[in-house]
């Protein structure tokens, strides 16, 4: 599923750059179509990315659970955190990339920072209602 994916991401990232990456989810794991899973897995690995490019972080923390008719997905580092003004500029491509996938399916991303106190990326997604 996309918690036990997600999970061992976490792992091979911590691996590779030693920046300690906890994925947690509230509640029980949620069934989603495959569209919703890859979506967030791919906003999930685009942060990680950035997060080992550039925050200089020493942890990451990944929330994930269901809110209401959303999901959503929260990924906060204690890096040194984004220069204001500079999240959404033309050659953020990831964070770019990260709301227009969100955006695609009626989603949206935030992008929260303060210089030297990390970056919190907040996800909400909503779940398409089961045809009967």
């Amino acid at each position: 599923g996309l918690l036990a994916a997600m999970q061992w991401q976490a792992s091979e990232f911590s691996k590779r750059y030693n920046i300690q990456c906890k994925v947690s989810m509230h509640g029980e794991e949620i069934a989603l179509a495959e569209e919703l899973r890859i979506a967030l897995f791919r906003i999930f690995q685009e942060a990680l990315t950035n997060v080992a490019r550039y925050s200089k972080a020493s942890q990451v923390l990944v929330d994930m659970w269901r809110e209401h008719d959303k999901i959503a997905l929260e990924v906060f580092d204690n890096g040194i955190g984004i220069p204001e003004g500079a999240i959404m500029q033309p050659t953020s491509h990831g964070l770019r990339g990260m709301v227009e996938r969100a955006r695609s399916l009626g989603g949206s991303v935030e992008i929260g920072s303060a210089l030297g106190e990390g970056v919190a990326i907040s996800v909400r997604i909503p779940i398409p209602a089961e045809a009967p």
